[in-house]
């Protein structure tokens, strides 16, 4: 019969660890999951500050040569966009999440991140084209304002 009851209780104890270890983890992939978020601002903010320096290069360039139509007015125009994009995102993000479950923070951070990565692919397709177009008008894309970090 002792035995019987140390099985039970050899049982229930590995259950319990179990329970405990999972509770956790998830608490270690929640913070793993803001970090990764937090890096990936960073990241875009940095791109972000490359975008600035190519508008301002765009808006220099569309002084000196104003064109109808003119390309480094529109790209100016849409580096603006995506810029105040992010600041909208920066805006309404909420780090800290306090007094939410580790299942909504968990969900909160994946969106957050979804939306940073759509914005790091904007940024990425339209640096390229400014680049390209900068570089046409013999003028080096700038990189000399950094982006800021949270």
């Amino acid at each position: 019969m002792k035995r019987i009851n140390k099985n039970k209780m050899m049982a229930l104890l590995c259950a319990s660890l179990i329970a405990v270890m999972g509770a956790c983890k998830s608490k270690i992939d929640t913070a793993a999951l803001k970090k990764e978020v937090l890096t990936l601002h960073d990241q875009v903010m940095n791109e972000d500050g490359k975008a600035m320096n190519d508008k301002i290069a765009l808006d220099a360039v569309e002084k000196k040569m104003p064109m109808p139509g003119d390309s480094a007015k529109i790209l100016s125009s849409q580096l603006s966009k995506l810029s105040d994009s992010m600041m909208d995102w920066m805006h309404q993000f909420d780090p800290d999440r306090k007094g939410k479950s580790d299942d909504e923070v968990t969900g909160y951070l994946n969106n957050q991140k979804a939306q940073l990565l759509k914005l790091d692919s904007a940024y990425k397709s339209l640096l390229k084209v400014s680049d390209g177009y900068l570089k046409k008008c013999n003028v080096k894309p700038g990189n000399s304002m950094q982006g800021m970090k949270m």
